[in-house]
């Protein structure tokens, strides 16, 4: 509703031009994987630009959809997106660079032109895999066939080994069934793939980490202090402590909020903390920071707009 308020034209006349669209299922991994279709959406008029959208944890490219209207603005805005789903995962390792490409590589080759203005984003884990992966474009040794003109997240943790610690503390809070089941998931998950905890493979951590709060310097995120980066955050400390038991130690917002001000002490001026001004709000309707809706997609696509090349 936010941005019925904000834009009421802008959405009134969008309502039509979404009848009219045709979203296109890119299936490029064969067998089981639900992981792996993605989702292409083409505007009518020649696409100037794409924006490539990195869903949550373990989504398929499809929940995207009902959570935000980003893909419906772009499509007005002449961009291309394609959602790219990539399965359980929190980090860039071997095997999901791997699955990526194999969707960077077919909207590369179906849009050649379009290969130097691409911009990355993602939700949750979405968003932490988007920033290393620029990071990793940035990098003498690009697994990727392409640079990003930019990145952006929308609540996402930011510090792989301050979320492996954030489990802990939540598994140790015991106050939320949901907060707990995820956190000894996902916990379970990183230490199996990466042969144990943060602090019995610091290397193996480090070497997969956008950034660390707790380290001086940018370390891996040095390679983007000349890239334009937004991360997003609904900043309700009050709706965790009411509903998590969480203080603002314990949420996203605190580890990209160290990220944005380090990048712009290092002269990054188009590093951005954008705030929510209103709540996160699912798409069944209740109140959750964790939230697609605390972007304003057509700002946001403004912005991506001023960053191309």
């Amino acid at each position: 509703m936010r941005n019925l308020i904000l834009f009421p034209l802008f959405w009134l006349c969008l309502v039509g031009i979404i009848q009219a669209q045709s979203f296109e299922q890119i299936t490029l991994i064969k067998g089981d994987n639900p992981h792996g279709t993605g989702i292409l959406l083409e505007p009518k008029e020649e696409p100037t630009s794409i924006l490539l959208l990195l869903p949550g944890f373990g989504q398929t490219a499809d929940q995207i959809f009902p959570e935000s209207k980003v893909q419906n603005v772009a499509y007005v805005n002449q961009m291309v997106t394609f959602v790219v789903p990539f399965g359980p995962k929190l980090y860039l390792d071997e095997p999901t660079i791997d699955h990526l490409n194999i969707f960077f590589n077919y909207i590369i080759d179906r849009y050649p032109a379009l290969k130097n203005r691409i911009i990355i984003g993602g939700f949750s884990a979405g968003g932490t895999l988007a920033l290393r992966a620029v990071e990793m474009m940035n990098s003498a040794d690009n697994p990727f066939g392409f640079t990003a003109a930019g990145v952006f997240t929308v609540d996402s943790p930011v510090d792989i080994v301050n979320l492996w610690e954030y489990f802990q503390n939540e598994i140790a809070r015991d106050y939320s069934e949901v907060g707990i089941n995820e956190a000894e998931y996902v916990a379970k998950i990183m230490e199996h793939d990466l042969g144990g905890t943060p602090y019995d493979k610091p290397e193996k951590y480090d070497a997969l980490n956008p950034f660390s709060v707790k380290k001086r310097g940018l370390n891996n995120a040095v390679h983007l202090r000349n890239t334009p980066v937004r991360c997003y955050h609904d900043a309700d400390i009050n709706w965790q402590i009411t509903n998590r038991r969480r203080d603002v130690y314990n949420m996203n917002v605190a580890g990209a909020s160290k990220l944005i001000n380090s990048l712009q002490l290092a002269g990054n001026q188009q590093a951005e903390l954008v705030l929510s001004k209103t709540q996160g709000i699912r798409s069944d309707g209740s109140n959750h920071p964790h939230s697609w809706s605390i972007v304003n997609e057509p700002e946001l696509v403004q912005w991506i707009k001023s960053i191309l090349p």
